[in-house]
């Protein structure tokens, strides 16, 4: 956050932690990409012989963590607008005025409601807190057994 970047920039980390833990709440119906249904099956793969969500990309994945980062994004804020991975590209389209790759990202959120554009809060970054130490650290372990040599 020192760095002469930081006024102009966003940081988006997500990653994908299936199966970590349980959440309450199911994948959501989206818009199917492009309309196409898979064709590098196999036989015997379940959507050779049934129909279904999960089979034509219309749903979301389990639901996992996003956090933004920048000198514009809103204090303490949670969205709970259902998104997937494609909202980040949906911002990316929004911000450079880019025509949308697929139907799915067309639908998306934008992100911009994350931003506070007029009055950003972070133009000084935050303090972080200090470093607890409960464990010595290294180096004061090294002179301690160097004292009882």
């Amino acid at each position: 956050m020192t760095s002469s970047s930081w006024s102009n920039s966003a940081f988006i980390l997500t990653y994908d932690e299936f199966g970590g833990l349980y959440d309450h709440v199911a994948p959501q119906h989206a818009v199917s990409p492009d309309g196409i249904k898979p064709k590098d099956l196999l036989p015997g793969d379940i959507c050779t012989t049934v129909t279904g969500p999960t089979c034509d990309f219309t749903y979301t994945g389990y639901r996992l963590p996003l956090i933004v980062v920048s000198p514009y994004t809103k204090k303490n804020y949670v969205s709970h607008k259902v998104a997937d991975f494609t909202a980040i590209l949906k911002l990316i389209e929004t911000r450079f005025h880019l025509a949308t790759l697929t139907k799915r990202d067309a639908a998306q959120t934008n992100m911009t409601e994350f931003f506070n554009f007029n009055f950003p809060p972070w133009m000084t970054p935050p303090t972080p807190p200090a470093a607890i130490h409960e464990r010595p650290l290294l180096s004061e372990a090294i002179a301690v057994s160097h004292d009882r040599d």
